[in-house]
């Protein structure tokens, strides 16, 4: 699995969230992308805990998973459980619609998918 160094770094003017995650995109040279942005952190062992997921389902094109939601003071942890709200027998676009289910840096997703849909809508400032 590829990881991202201080060497790759990508720099571009101030133009939002969508115009910075596109960037990211065109610049990658891997099948896999993963979004993290300025405000988060993972765990140091997420990047592998998806590729075992990914490389033990063939089929699999998108991966996202819980996070824990941090208070700026440090005192308590909130668990995001996106997977309890995720359904499995209806299409993606429609429990997305509806509700956030998953936030960015919680994304690993195939770049094909991404490509497909016409990537980050850049007029948008915080979606």
């Amino acid at each position: 699995m590829y990881l991202w160094s201080k060497n790759d770094n990508v720099e571009n003017n101030h133009k939002g969230p969508g115009a910075a995650r596109n960037s990211g995109i065109r610049h990658a040279s891997q099948k896999w992308i993963a979004f993290i942005d300025s405000d988060d952190i993972w765990y140091p062992n997420k990047l592998n805990r998806v590729k075992e997921i990914i490389e033990s389902n063939s089929d699999t094109n998108f991966v996202f998973h819980n996070e824990m939601h941090k208070k700026l003071n440090g005192e308590q942890s909130i668990l995001n459980d996106f997977g309890s709200n995720y359904q499995e027998n209806k299409p993606l676009i429609l429990q997305v619609w509806r509700s956030c289910i998953f936030h960015t840096s919680s994304i690993v997703c195939h770049q094909n998918l991404i490509s497909k849909s016409g990537l980050f809508n850049e007029d948008y400032m915080t979606a």
